[in-house]
């Protein structure tokens, strides 16, 4: 379980980070050119998961990537319990980025 979390974690660390920063940058052009502050805010939600997985996340992603950690011990079990818990935050804030852009487009916002 510990060895397929951390094979998607590399590969979805680029990914996501890319979309997140292009998705902020985005979000603060189209605000330059007056697209409302309701874009600004989903714009900065989706460019906040980028400094929160490097600063929040990634110390648990480490400690998960260590070789020596025991897949089967119960400090494996609380780093994923902590890890999932850290991402739905993340998450939250990427739904909550749709959430406010389809408001907006809708013209709810």
């Amino acid at each position: 379980m510990v060895l397929e979390l951390i094979a998607t974690l590399c590969t979805g660390l680029f990914t996501g980070a890319g979309l997140a920063v292009a998705g902020f940058l985005a979000a603060l052009g189209a605000w330059l050119n007056g697209r409302g502050i309701p874009v600004l805010i989903a714009g900065a939600l989706q460019g906040f998961v980028v400094p929160f997985t490097l600063i929040v996340i990634f110390p648990t992603n480490k400690q998960l990537s260590d070789s020596a950690l025991d897949e089967a011990s119960s400090k494996a079990a609380a780093l994923l319990r902590k890890w999932n818990q850290l991402h739905a935050v993340r998450s939250v804030a990427a739904l909550l980025a749709f959430v406010i852009l389809l408001l907006h487009l809708g013209g709810r916002l």
